[in-house]
């Protein structure tokens, strides 16, 4: 799963990353929030994880937390184990 989630985001990466979005689980200090984030704002892939930004001020996003994957308002991948309330 990890590595169809990343051969995913590559494929965003490598195509036309403005018009992907990623959906994931985000953690904070108050709880769980769903986040999104342009794919144009990817900054890497890793084996266990996609980065968000430079720096010190970088995100470090696990796959597992990853909800969905969007291309042009269609929808490429979906988790299984995270819902998004509609």
């Amino acid at each position: 799963m990890v590595s169809e989630i990343r051969n995913t985001i590559n494929r965003l990466l490598w195509g036309d990353p403005r018009s992907g979005e990623i959906v994931f689980v985000n953690r904070t200090h108050s709880g769980l929030t769903i986040e999104t984030v342009l794919a144009s704002e990817v900054t890497g892939t890793a084996k266990d994880y996609f980065k968000v930004g430079l720096g010190i001020n970088a995100k470090y996003i696990p796959y597992h937390r990853v909800v969905e994957i969007r291309y042009h308002g269609g929808l490429l991948w979906k988790s299984r184990r995270w819902k998004i309330p509609e």
